[in-house]
């Protein structure tokens, strides 16, 4: 379920125009609470490049908007809405290697991105997602969701989080759930490895490598629904298992405790409200 969460970090709200496409390569960024700047090799929106020669990009955060300013032969100001929360709460993030097609496709990958904040720290190396995009759906968000419950591959090489806050991000819940799951020991960081999570006609299947006191193999099938007009993502856990063991119900009993507003829990449901 790490995994899920992974791949709907870039699933936040572009306020563009429903049909916006775009593609970006070799994307470096640095940011310090609230700005940041950073270069692609390439920048292209709906299929007409912003520069021959690469472009320069700058970030301000104001409120809880993300301007970004991209610059070349031909000026854009872009607005980044509903950023998950280690974007959102970020005090520095840097991220390098960076592609991103957003067509008639979603495809991203990225060769390390850390987001650090005073209450957690998440890194991920070797990312990679590719989504259908359903562009029968008006917002951008549920394009992409619709798209990515219908079909998805995703892959991380190497992922770790540690948050300290009370009411966690989804990805940190996720991730805690499973390590305190498998680990007698609910303290320090979580480091996974090696995820493989692939989602065909709603059904999902997850393999992953997890660092607990025995490190071990995590795998999870089940199925994933969205509802546009609600805004909330269903996910059925049918199993989760480290090496032979079942711990189900133990990544259950954790989720539990971390229900909010915007996750409810229900086995074998759990609903997240992204929207």
């Amino acid at each position: 379920m790490k995994a899920l969460t992974l791949g709907l970090i870039f699933a936040s709200t572009l306020a563009l125009a429903d049909d916006v496409k775009v593609q970006v390569k070799s994307f470096n960024f640095q940011y310090d609470n609230p700005k940041g700047s950073g270069s692609a090799s390439s920048f292209t929106m709906s299929g007409v490049p912003l520069s021959l020669a690469g472009v320069a990009v700058e970030v301000e955060k104001i409120d809880e908007i993300f301007k970004i300013s991209v610059s070349g032969a031909e000026n854009e100001v872009i607005e980044f809405k509903d950023a998950p929360g280690f974007i959102q709460d970020a005090d520095h993030m840097d991220i390098d290697g960076l592609n991103l097609d957003l067509s008639s496709k979603a495809s991203i990958s990225m060769g390390e991105g850390n987001f650090n904040s005073k209450d957690s720290d998440l890194m991920m190396k070797g990312f990679s997602l590719d989504c259908n995009r359903d562009i029968a759906q008006k917002e951008v968000m549920d394009q992409l969701l619709n798209g990515c419950v219908s079909k998805m591959t995703l892959r991380s090489a190497d992922f770790s989080s540690d948050s300290k806050k009370e009411e966690k991000h989804a990805l940190a819940l996720f991730t805690e759930a499973l390590h305190n799951a498998a680990s007698k020991n609910s303290r320090g960081e979580t480091r996974v490895k090696n995820v493989k999570l692939n989602v065909e006609g709603g059904k999902y299947d997850l393999a992953a490598e997890i660092k607990a006191d025995v490190s071990g193999k995590v795998t999870s099938d089940g199925s994933l629904s969205y509802s546009p007009e609600k805004g909330v993502l269903t996910v059925k856990i049918s199993q989760v298992k480290f090496s032979i063991l079942s711990i189900t119900g133990k990544v259950f009993a954790e989720l539990k405790k971390q229900q909010s507003d915007r996750l409810k829990v229900k086995e074998p449901y759990v609903y997240i409200t992204v929207k």
